[in-house]
């Protein structure tokens, strides 16, 4: 009883920990009041300390260069993007794969003959260890003050589970039920 209580919580501490690797996304939507949004774009960071490497793709050829808004609950952090690479590509894929990750995913088996155009950023900005901490405990918010619509781009910026992390709580779930398995009484 001892050992599957440790192993329970050694698990679930594992589970916090794949979250907890300083690699998080945010999906953008474009509002424009009310109830109307559509897809705005894509960023993905990662955290080493208190620098964050950003990528934003932003669809469609958006000119000049972003002032973006990396927010949690007390913080707000401005950064400034240079000029964005303009990006063709076709394909299933709506968004481009996360740079930050070791696996970037299966595309999945469709056929999508339509071609997608995004502004691709990317760079890297400090942040206050304070801010750092709140990002890691509870996540944020991206906002991108558009210039000339009435549309304001955002989206929650999660934490993104390390793929090795997930392997490692899957094998300790198996290892777990094998055990309980073979002392369970005949």
């Amino acid at each position: 009883m001892k050992s599957s209580f440790s192993t329970i919580c050694c698990l679930l501490v594992m589970c916090g920990a794949c979250y907890a690797q300083g690699i998080f996304e945010s999906y953008l939507t474009g509002s424009f009041g009310g109830t109307a949004s559509l897809v705005a774009g894509v960023g993905y960071f990662r955290v080493t300390g208190t620098t964050v490497d950003y990528q934003l793709a932003m669809f469609g050829e958006a000119n000049g260069s972003l002032s973006a808004v990396f927010a949690t609950t007390t913080f707000e952090t401005t950064f400034t993007t240079g000029i964005g690479e303009v990006i063709t590509t076709s394909g299933c894929r709506l968004y481009p794969p996360n740079p930050f990750l070791p696996i970037p995913g299966p595309s999945g088996p469709y056929t999508c003959p339509a071609q997608v155009t995004w502004a691709d950023y990317w760079g890297s900005f400090e942040l206050p260890q304070g801010q750092v901490a709140e990002l890691l405990a509870g996540g944020g918010l991206l906002r991108i003050p558009s210039s000339g619509w009435a549309v304001q781009i955002q989206g929650e910026i999660a934490p993104v589970p390390e793929p090795s992390s997930i392997a490692l709580l899957v094998l300790g779930l198996l290892c777990g039920l094998h055990r309980k398995w073979r002392t369970w009484p005949n």
